[in-house]
């Protein structure tokens, strides 16, 4: 439950990131005055505002973590949105203990759930 919470919240980053270029589109922009890109420009000023809710949500957890270590590990995949081979060259770790480690974090969380 925990894994997929967070792999869904990884993808929302993906989406927001998304929904970020959408908004600075010239089309937007220049034609603002138009209804139907204010309706659309509220959307995803919208579904960026529940991301960011969901976001908060996963810092919440992450911030459970006893582990100071396990805590940056999963911020920098789940909020920094930071690839495995990224945070292992920061942190030293090989991509395959890194993933021993995600697990680790993941059942540390599921207790702490519940």
């Amino acid at each position: 439950m925990i894994r997929k919470k967070l792999e869904a919240y990884h993808m929302l980053g993906i989406e927001i990131d998304s929904f970020n270029g959408m908004l600075d589109d010239w089309v937007v922009k220049k034609y603002s005055h138009h209804e139907s890109v204010r309706e659309y420009k509220g959307m995803i000023l919208e579904r960026i505002e529940q991301i960011k809710r969901k976001r908060n949500d996963i810092i919440n957890l992450i911030n459970r973590l006893e582990d100071p270590l396990l805590r940056e590990i999963f911020f920098m995949r789940y909020i920094d949105q930071k690839s495995n081979d990224e945070i292992g060259r920061k942190v030293g770790y090989s991509v395959n203990h890194l993933s021993r480690i995600f697990r680790k974090g993941i059942e540390e969380l599921e207790k702490l759930e519940g």
